[in-house]
């Protein structure tokens, strides 16, 4: 090369169908790269002449999209796609040398966005963390978080890749603050900003003006912000005192109650924002969009939805299946109010497992649904919340949650060729549930507390099997990928098997 940088580069035809899966599934989910700029600088890379960008990162950038676009190749087998992605990945960071003492670039960032999601396939979740705020912090050091930097005419594409880019920070950070349970870099004053200017940028401009896949992003951040603050919003009511408490302590809303005012407030939000979505991204068309691409966007943003809602009831479903709250009052609005959204999340997790069945690929293709690390990880959710309902077979229908039960695991079955990790979540699944139906067919009471009095078939307890107490519902990426992680799961909460 011009430079006198040597790299070691796959075929020319191999680098080609790679970088068209890369356009083709993660560039309309995850817009980070200026298509037009990358593919010059990609053909002039191979064409062993001087391209006009930082070779090192931009090799280095390549790379990470051949990793990532490795492990969407559901064809390969696991060790093989492991193996090959691995390889593209260490390439790509042994290129990168991130210096923390030199001033960035947008060509930095977007390589450190494209790493992160590439991260997220496997089970290393500090270093996720770590790219993801180097991009943030490099992000703000060259001023994308201020309006000013992109609040300009729409024909300026170099200010509309600026605001993307940090339309992608937002994302990524609030992604590992829910997945991952990290502290957010990004305040919710600085995401407001720039998701209430490309609200009206959306509305106002000319889709010919508009970068590639916008309305997309615009509204993939906002669920993301709603999800964000949720997490929060449940964690600050657990610490603080309710602000319109009553000091004399008779109008003093217990701990319940407040959260189940948030969850009012979000599910709220929720369905303003479902409701605000473009045509072309309402998952009711989706079946009609001529466009994949289109078509996708709305399935995925529908899954989203629904991840969205299960987060929100879950913290309901938990109380209503595994505990009774001291001072609960049955019959009382407040009871009613928590069964209904006991019973929103089950239904959430029934669709969300519908929507995956449906569109489920059975060729080694992804066809209209996320990649497969995503996938698992909302059938895991999913399947959790399916299990613990049967403990209340009074509120849930049993057929219909058995039903939904089943599918859950074809569609793992399904997934079992893609990772050993997939294999060892089953096995997991499958004895939590297994022991849960043993509860079913004994008498509760007698089962954890000898020589009590019965208790009525499906009533909630007052305390449950630590089995169930201690299962990780809320089970991140890290762990769900990692072998050690989710064997240390079966063996610490079943130790019997």
């Amino acid at each position: 090369m011009a430079s006198g940088m040597e790299y070691e580069l796959p075929p020319r035809k191999h680098a080609d169908h790679l970088v068209h899966i890369y356009w083709s599934f993660v560039d309309p989910l995850f817009p980070v790269l200026n298509k037009t700029s990358f593919m010059r600088s990609y053909g002039t890379l191979f064409s062993g002449i001087a391209v006009d960008t930082n070779e090192r990162i931009l090799v280095s950038t390549l790379n990470a999209v051949f990793a990532l676009s490795i492990q969407l190749q559901e064809s390969l087998k696991p060790n093989q796609r492991d193996r090959l992605s691995g390889k593209y990945f260490q390439r790509a960071h042994d290129l990168l040398r991130l210096r923390i003492w030199e001033r960035g670039s947008i060509e930095l960032v977007q390589c450190l966005l494209v790493m992160s999601q590439y991260l997220q396939c496997t089970d290393k979740p500090h270093q996720t963390w770590m790219v993801v705020g180097s991009a943030v912090r490099i992000a703000q050091s060259l001023g994308f978080h201020l309006p000013e930097t992109w609040a300009s005419p729409s024909n300026d594409q170099g200010a509309a890749l600026s605001c993307r880019i940090w339309q992608a920070c937002i994302a990524m950070d609030r992604t590992i603050c829910v997945t991952h349970g990290r502290p957010t870099m990004i305040s919710e004053a600085l995401a407001a900003t720039v998701i209430e200017s490309k609200r009206r940028t959306c509305l106002l401009r000319n889709k010919d003006d508009q970068l590639p896949h916008e309305e997309f992003l615009a509204k993939a951040v906002e669920l993301y912000e709603i999800t964000n603050q949720t997490v929060h919003k449940f964690i600050s009511s657990a610490h603080t005192r309710y602000y319109n408490a009553d000091l004399s302590g008779i109008i003093n809303p217990s701990q319940n109650e407040e959260k189940l005012a948030i969850i009012i407030q979000v599910d709220g939000c929720l369905c303003r924002w479902e409701n605000s979505l473009p045509a072309h991204l309402k998952f009711e068309n989706a079946s009609r969009q001529p466009d994949d691409i289109c078509r996708r966007q709305a399935i995925i943003l529908h899954l989203r939805l629904l991840h969205a809602r299960i987060l929100l009831f879950r913290p309901m479903l938990a109380r209503c299946c595994l505990v009774v709250e001291p001072d609960s009052l049955d019959g009382s609005l407040s009871d009613h109010i928590m069964q209904q959204c006991a019973l929103s999340c089950v239904e959430a997790a029934r669709n969300m497992i519908s929507v995956l069945r449906q569109h489920q690929k059975h060729d080694g293709s992804i066809g209209m649904l996320p990649a497969w690390w995503y996938r698992v990880f909302y059938i895991y959710t999913a399947a959790t919340i399916l299990a613990v309902s049967t403990l209340r077979p009074d509120i849930f229908t049993h057929a219909e949650t058995i039903n939904s039960w089943e599918e859950a695991l074809l569609l793992f079955q399904a997934h079992e060729h893609l990772s050993e990790s997939v294999r060892v979540c089953l096995s997991a699944l499958q004895i939590m549930f297994s022991k849960i139906q043993q509860t079913q067919d004994v008498s509760m009471s007698s089962l954890l507390f000898d020589g009590f009095p019965s208790e009525p078939q499906g009533a909630p307890v007052t305390e449950c099997p630590d089995f169930i107490q201690n299962f990780p519902f809320g089970l991140d990426y890290s762990t769900l990928f990692n072998l050690d992680g989710m064997s240390s799961v079966i063996s610490g909460q079943f130790p019997s098997q």
